[in-house]
């Protein structure tokens, strides 16, 4: 009894620590910051250093030898990417990862998704009574893309993308009609106030996957579904869940065929030039930057020139959006292998205590992150911190629009 009391605390320590951290990232993504003072992002680095150190010496005993092989080999990419590409961030988010460990992955999610929703809402109104700007993009042949006080209309749709996707995880919840038409409504939303494509298809697509998961429960593949650990092994093998570990394996899918895509990538060629217009110029910059910066195993730092915060166009615009090309190319080789990683030992945890929304979320991020860059910014994408959580779920979340038919079933 003594030990779960001792628990909960380091959890409560760890929540109020990510919620400090969620706190200022994501007002940094608003138009309610223009700049923090000096060396501020220090004492939050400061303050997941203090508590990942002190909950690893004080808990040893709780932790295997395997365990501590995995913190150090983890602590060591971040670390070393971090310091030789000069993105220090890489640092906090490793030591988060760490930090997080035997933490409940619902408490997690529902720390995001309440920071998340209370700073996005308020900068909406903040932004349509005046107290900060709505930057307006007028886009011939689109229309006009709001931003609603966040830095960019594009910014806007994916966070409303990543709330609605983290909600839908939060207690591996039982999802609902209602549900699906609130996601219809919010595809429909970011397509005519953010004129964002890439968020306006994900959408669309996790409405597709969740009608599937819904359906698939009532089946009897899903009640035959075993609970428990399974080996890699077990897990490659495709002939077995097939849909939902190819989910599972979306984020190397992307990966290959951005790689493929990229290296491919012909400027002076017809067919290339009209598949880089429909990607955005997506091919291009990307073809760019590994050409002029070329690979390297814990990344290098590069300059961008990108929109946010201004609706001034640079002429020097160059920005990496696609997240595969952007960690390959700015944070390393090597950690684009270990976020591959990371996201197979995700994926296989969800599989063993069918949280199969989760698998769907991994799927529908990762082609997300085929277009825009947000895989690795805390106030995007929180998975990642789900890789030493607890996934345990005593009871899955029930909609408060959740009803039920007399035969039992969900609607």
């Amino acid at each position: 009894m003594k030990t779960d009391k001792i628990s909960k605390r380091w959890e409560i320590g760890f929540l109020i620590v990510y919620g400090l951290i969620l706190i200022h990232d994501f007002l940094d993504t608003t138009m309610f910051i223009d700049k923090w003072p000096p060396k501020f992002g220090l004492i939050f680095y400061a303050l997941i250093a203090f508590y990942t150190t002190a909950k690893i010496f004080f808990n040893r005993k709780k932790f295997t030898k395997v365990e501590y092989i995995k913190f150090g080999v983890l602590l060591i990419v971040f670390v070393s990417a971090g310091l030789l590409s000069g993105y220090s961030v890489l640092l906090e988010i490793g030591l988060l990862i760490i930090g997080a460990a035997n933490v409940s992955v619902d408490k997690i999610l529902r720390v995001y998704f309440w920071v998340g929703f209370v700073v996005v809402t308020a900068a909406f109104f903040a932004s349509q009574y005046g107290l900060i700007d709505n930057l307006v993009y007028e886009i011939i042949g689109k229309g006009t893309r709001n931003s609603f006080g966040i830095i960019y209309p594009t910014d806007c749709a994916a966070h409303i993308f990543f709330l609605i996707v983290v909600g839908l995880c939060i207690q591996n919840r039982i999802v609902t009609i209602a549900d699906i038409l609130l996601t219809i409504f919010f595809a429909q939303f970011v397509l005519v106030e953010n004129v964002s494509y890439t968020s306006w298809a994900c959408l669309v697509m996790l409405t597709i996957l969740i009608i599937y998961e819904k359906f698939y429960e009532y089946t009897k593949s899903y009640e035959k579904m075993p609970v428990g650990t399974m080996s890699y092994k077990e897990f490659f093998d495709i002939r077995k869940n097939t849909i939902f570990k190819l989910m599972s394996l979306m984020p190397i899918v992307m990966t290959i065929l951005i790689t493929v895509l990229t290296v491919g990538f012909n400027k002076n060629s017809p067919k290339w030039a009209a598949l880089d217009t429909k990607l955005s110029s997506r091919l291009t910059y990307s073809s760019q930057g590994l050409k002029k910066f070329g690979l390297k195993p814990f990344g290098q730092y590069i300059k961008e020139w990108g929109f946010g915060k201004s609706t001034v166009y640079h002429e020097k615009y160059f920005f990496l959006d696609d997240s595969y090309i952007r960690i390959m190319l700015m944070y390393g080789v090597v950690m684009l292998i270990a976020v591959l990683v990371m996201w197979v030992v995700i994926s296989k945890k969800a599989l063993e205590t069918k949280r199969l929304v989760l698998l769907v979320a991994v799927a529908v991020i990762a082609v997300q992150c085929f277009m825009e860059h947000h895989m690795l910014e805390m106030a995007y994408n929180p998975l990642f911190l789900l890789l030493f959580a607890d996934f345990e779920c005593k009871e899955r979340k029930k909609s408060i629009f959740l009803l039920k038919t007399d035969s039992g079933n969900i609607i």
